[in-house]
């Protein structure tokens, strides 16, 4: 039987020292960079429908009580004001989320982003038209070296083919369903988990 077969609540109760509902990370802290000078704007609120309120502020205090939000005593010109939206569920109950567009319009882009598709393609063309050139001097030359820099990518081909259409994905559930079952101790950090403090302690040293 595989984990993702188990019900949620026996996971949860099994290992309940990896897996919790509350969705936050107590050892990492995202840091944003923001544009200069930073212009704060206060959007104006959405009027929430009537049958939906109830809903909503039960949502607020859960949020608030887990620790997501906190509410403001006093809000200034130094504050983004922007607009929840409403999601309602199939059971019955709702999604908040805020519509950050003017925020994320001043926040500093990371110049490393992950490729897009155009690009991949790109470099599989690459690939290909570099061992269609090795195929070509090949029959030229009729030199068995002439076909050495197409090898590495029999194993790339093979490795994706595996991991698409093969059993790959089986057999790393199957070894991660293992190693958390009967090799529990291969997760555990010998010193705990490490912090950003204890980081730069070691650093510091």
């Amino acid at each position: 039987m595989w984990v993702s077969e188990l019900p949620t609540d026996r996971i949860q109760t099994q290992f309940h020292d990896l897996f919790s509902r509350v969705g936050r990370c107590d050892n990492y802290v995202v840091r944003t960079e923001f544009t200069t000078p930073l212009n704060p704007i206060q959007q104006k609120g959405r009027r929430i429908p009537m049958h939906l309120q109830p809903l909503v502020e039960k949502e607020i205090q859960k949020l608030t009580k887990d620790g997501h939000i906190e509410k403001l005593t006093a809000c200034s010109d130094k504050y983004f004001i922007s607009p929840v939206v409403i999601t309602a569920k199939k059971d019955g109950t709702i999604k908040l989320a805020l519509d950050s567009k003017t925020i994320n319009l001043q926040i500093c882009k990371n110049k490393y982003q992950m490729p897009v598709i155009d690009e991949l393609l790109d470099s599989v063309g690459n690939i290909i038209a570099s061992a269609a050139m090795q195929e070509c001097w090949f029959r030229r030359s009729r030199n068995p070296a002439a076909l050495a820099p197409i090898l590495p990518l029999t194993f790339i081909v093979g490795y994706q083919y595996d991991l698409a259409y093969g059993s790959k994905m089986k057999r790393i559930l199957a070894d991660a369903d293992y190693i958390l079952v009967n090799e529990r101790d291969l997760l555990a950090q010998p010193g705990g988990m490490p912090t950003l403090a204890g980081i730069d302690m070691a650093r510091a040293k």
